[in-house]
């Protein structure tokens, strides 16, 4: 189950230019594995998003319902209390 945790905002680090010259095989097989990452993470965050959607709907419909419930029981118990006054009432 997914909990909210958020992070201080910080600032974000300042990219350092690399010089063309330093492009090498390594730099770029780290730059795909760090595309790749981000972009799951973004993927993820996405999912996660609609999750909460989803999971807040269903919890607003189930709030309404409960509510809905306990007016139904309130005024059943008012019903009630009106019948055991007017019976005690009558002895």
């Amino acid at each position: 189950e997914y909990e909210y945790n958020p992070l201080p905002i910080g600032k974000k680090a300042r990219r350092k230019f690399v010089p063309d010259q330093e492009k090498d095989d390594r730099y770029w097989a780290r730059r795909v594995k760090n595309n790749v990452a981000a972009r799951r993470s973004r993927d993820m965050r996405r999912q996660k998003e609609i999750e909460i959607s989803m999971k807040w709907k269903q919890l607003e419909k189930e709030n309404a319902r409960l509510r809905e419930e306990l007016q139904q029981l309130k005024d059943r118990a008012s019903e009630l209390e009106k019948k055991l006054s007017e019976k005690q009432a009558g002895h």
